[in-house]
């Protein structure tokens, strides 16, 4: 039986989660089992409080214990099964069977003795507008605004899109922009910078039937390479530096060009003497930034120590401007580390609710600049950077 998108998700969290705190043997039980209640529309069993691990070792077939401790990790995976079979209908969302038993009268009632709820019918409501792929506009005159918030919202209003709609366009064209990032740009809020956004642009363009690149023409800093790719021996934080000064088809073109305009960014503007050149050699001199060793790429090594950091002889930093980089307390580590997790998770723990999930690269560069707003609080107030020594 081909596997629904809600399906490939519990894989992807039982992959990803049930391992670090089950055997591999108890994990692949535990994913089956998960998979065996959503075809069969069957709500993971509850006692008052929590979920019945004794029920669910029983299923699965694993031990009582090992699943109990785990617990907390599988929960998230087992709220949001409950949360799919009540967007389908087929049982309420509420956690506990402790709760007022509501009069008869009411929709999806409890009956006492029993811990299965009654399913809930379907919402109605107004049909949703049909999508259409080149929507006509309204045929007034207009005049082209300068910046990218008002050129959208002109056209957004021409075409009679609203940024819920015009999500629902993007993700029925397999481009997932939400209506929230919609709103924000087009408020001037935010402007897109990822590769996804840039092509979610390019879309609307069409849609809009606009000139290519009508959109992109009145971002700040339109040229700027959205990615630098994967290159060997450059770290991500780098790879973000040198994407400043990198075509934004860079990516697209062959490898030999590619090759070539990464010796001249080297040669000219890394190591070469542009002004450029002395701004970064002194500003990287200034250690300030709290490092999280352990956390996604990051080590204990200090920032600027790879070869782009070196010195204009070739040289390393001076170590003992190094030593101003410290490593985070373990209190804020372990703050820092819950947030990651909770942004990269596939699913979310049971009541919390989060815009948008943080890939491989956007968690690295949030940590990096939490940890350099965090240095920046606790440098010295003499020093260079003029902090507060929090």
């Amino acid at each position: 039986m081909p596997r629904t998108s809600f399906a490939r998700m519990l894989v992807k969290f039982c992959q990803q989660r049930a391992p670090t705190v089950l055997s591999p043997r108890d994990a692949d039980l535990f994913q089956n089992w998960l998979l065996d209640l959503l075809a069969a529309r069957v709500p993971p069993p509850l006692t008052e409080r929590d979920y019945d691990w004794h029920a669910i070792a029983h299923a699965c077939d694993a031990d009582h214990a090992d699943l109990k401790r785990a617990g907390p990790v599988l929960a998230p995976g087992l709220d949001a099964l409950r949360r799919e079979l009540a967007r389908r209908g087929h049982v309420t969302v509420k956690r506990a069977t402790a709760r007022r038993t509501p009069p008869s009268s009411e929709r999806g009632t409890l009956h006492r003795g029993t811990d299965q709820p009654e399913a809930m019918p379907r919402r109605r409501g107004p049909r949703a507008k049909r999508i259409v792929e080149f929507p006509e506009s309204d045929g007034r005159p207009w005049t082209d605004p300068p910046s990218f918030a008002d050129a959208l919202d002109l056209h957004m209003r021409r075409h009679g899109d609203t940024a819920k709609h015009l999500a629902r366009v993007l993700e029925a064209s397999a481009t997932q922009v939400d209506a929230t990032a919609l709103n924000l740009w087009r408020r001037g809020v935010k402007v897109p910078r990822a590769s996804r956004s840039l092509a979610a642009l390019e879309l609307i363009e069409r849609r809009y039937r606009l000139p290519p690149g009508y959109f992109r023409s009145k971002l700040p800093n339109g040229d700027r390479c959205t990615s630098a790719g994967t290159i060997a021996g450059i770290s991500r934080a780098e790879r973000r530096r040198l994407a400043w000064h990198l075509p934004r088809d860079f990516d697209r073109r062959p490898l030999k060009e590619r090759a070539e305009i990464l010796e001249w960014v080297q040669r000219v503007v890394i190591s070469g003497t542009t002004d450029y050149r002395r701004f970064r050699a002194a500003a990287m001199k200034q250690r300030y930034s709290i490092r999280f060793p352990g956390l996604l790429d990051q080590s204990s090594r200090p920032r600027g120590l790879y070869r782009f950091g070196r010195e204009e002889d070739g040289s390393l930093p001076d170590p003992d401007l190094a030593s101003a980089a410290l490593d985070a307390p373990p209190r804020l580590a372990e703050e820092m580390a819950d947030l990651v997790r909770f942004k990269t998770a596939t699913l979310t723990a049971f009541g919390y609710q989060r815009n948008g999930v943080w890939g491989e690269e956007t968690a690295s560069q949030k940590v990096e600049h939490l940890g350099l707003m965090f240095g920046a609080l606790a440098a010295s107030p003499g020093g260079a950077v003029h902090g507060f020594r929090l």
